[in-house]
């Protein structure tokens, strides 16, 4: 393949920029831990966990200096213009056998364009659960992009070609506003597997596969129990931050995550060894998720936020974040239309994302000329147009002042339902 294939487009790196730039808007928090694990003159093959649709291919994005390109299902290659558009924005089609024994061929092709892509210092992104499931769980892992890593490193003679499991922790799937965090692993080195592979390629792909598979669960919440699912999400929260003291931890994004992920690995122990002890915790979790399911809303709350500076904030900024839903009517109005219909898709939060990158500044430019033709005049529409981004931004904040006055109301409507909870958890790490 000529190099040249391989260049960045001018658009495609100020779409990038623009990108980068407002992830650090669309979440609350961002934190980055393992950036020094990114390898910077190798090839190398991302293995990130996938939850959240394309979502998780920006946060990506805004961590990673170079472009990245992305494997993603066929089935979102529906015609030529969604392809060339995919194309553009560097996503390569996967093709599984039950789309037909036809498309096998093609796999290969865009295999062989990985390899290069490699080869040429570009990273690689394949989600190894080989699907998107919107929960905290890790699934088995696909042979794919072992595959490809060790075909590469057949072919790179000089350096070793790495895998980087990334963990990716959103707080919540669909909102803007929450706090994310990622996780990069230590890369795996794939030389170390090479004389294993050549003397048995099948072991040696499922020998790099379980390495990847602990790598990336030790990077994430992994619930293993599917019947108790919610039961442990809900106490990993409920329990945080009080698993927090006992860690000696402080309070920050990443920490939580730690506490959390302590949480959940306890409770995973408990359900294999004795899962008689979460009957009570699970009835009581249960209960409360009848009174309230977006149980994670309240309980992911803002400990450090007082609640008077919070009400002078909403209540003193009212007239702006008016303004900014009147300039953004066009897309507010679309996003409630298409929420009822997103939810529980798992690509809720992309398109909201997709809203805010492009239509937002389409918005701005389309209510600038209602108001101009309305008023003949260019000055407010010109003040409207430059000021539509700003605002937008702030209104998102806002948003998130109003949750926390929300979330405070609703910790007092469902105090008993957390402290009954926290009592059983209480009494069952006390326990064991």
């Amino acid at each position: 393949m000529k190099e040249v294939k391989q260049r960045v487009s001018v658009a495609y790196k100020l779409l990038h920029f623009y990108s980068k730039i407002l992830i650090w808007h669309w979440f609350s928090e961002v934190e980055v831990n393992g950036k020094e694990n990114i390898p910077e003159d190798a090839p190398c093959i991302l293995l990130p966990c996938h939850q959240n649709g394309l979502m998780d291919c920006v946060t990506l994005l805004a961590v990673f200096k170079k472009p990245i390109t992305f494997f993603a299902k066929s089935a979102i290659f529906v015609n030529t213009t969604a392809t060339k558009f995919l194309t553009f924005l560097r996503i390569m089609p996967a093709y599984r056998q039950r789309e037909g024994i036809q498309n096998v061929g093609k796999n290969e092709d865009n295999f062989l364009k990985a390899v290069d892509l490699l080869l040429c210092g570009f990273p690689l992104c394949i989600m190894p659960e080989g699907g998107q499931h919107e929960k905290h769980h890790l699934y088995p892992f696909v042979k794919g992009p072992f595959r490809i890593a060790f075909h590469t490193q057949e072919n790179e003679q000089d350096k070793p070609v790495y895998l980087v499991p990334i963990g990716i922790d959103y707080s919540h799937y669909d909102r803007m506003g929450y706090p994310l965090v990622l996780n990069i692993a230590k890369p795996i080195s794939v030389d170390k597997y090479m004389e294993t592979y050549k003397e048995n390629p099948a072991k040696a792909l499922n020998i790099i596969k379980e390495d990847a598979y602990k790598s990336l669960s030790d990077m994430m919440l992994n619930i293993c129990s599917e019947k108790y699912y919610d039961t442990i999400y809900i106490s990993a929260y409920i329990y945080n931050y009080s698993m927090l003291g006992t860690l000696n931890l402080v309070d920050n994004q990443t920490n939580r995550m730690k506490a959390r992920q302590f949480i959940v690995k306890r409770l995973n122990e408990i359900v294999e060894q004795t899962p008689e002890k979460l009957q009570a915790l699970t009835e009581k979790c249960l209960l409360w998720i009848k009174k309230n399911p977006d149980f994670v809303s309240i309980t992911n709350n803002y400990p450090k936020q007082k609640y008077f500076p919070v009400f002078c904030y909403v209540l003193f900024l009212l007239p702006v974040f008016i303004y900014g839903i009147v300039i953004n009517i066009f897309v507010v109005l679309l996003a409630l239309y298409l929420n009822p219909k997103l939810k529980n898709t798992g690509f809720a939060s992309t398109l909201k994302y997709v809203f805010f990158l492009v239509l937002s500044p389409l918005n701005h430019l389309l209510f600038s000329i209602l108001v101009a033709i309305m008023f003949s005049s260019w000055l407010i529409p010109l003040v409207i147009f430059l000021t539509g981004m700003p605002v937008t931004v702030f209104c998102g904040k806002y948003i998130r002042k109003l949750r926390i006055l929300k979330n405070k109301l609703l910790l007092r409507i469902h105090k008993k339902y957390i402290v009954d909870i926290y009592r059983e958890l209480d009494i069952l790490f006390k326990a064991n």
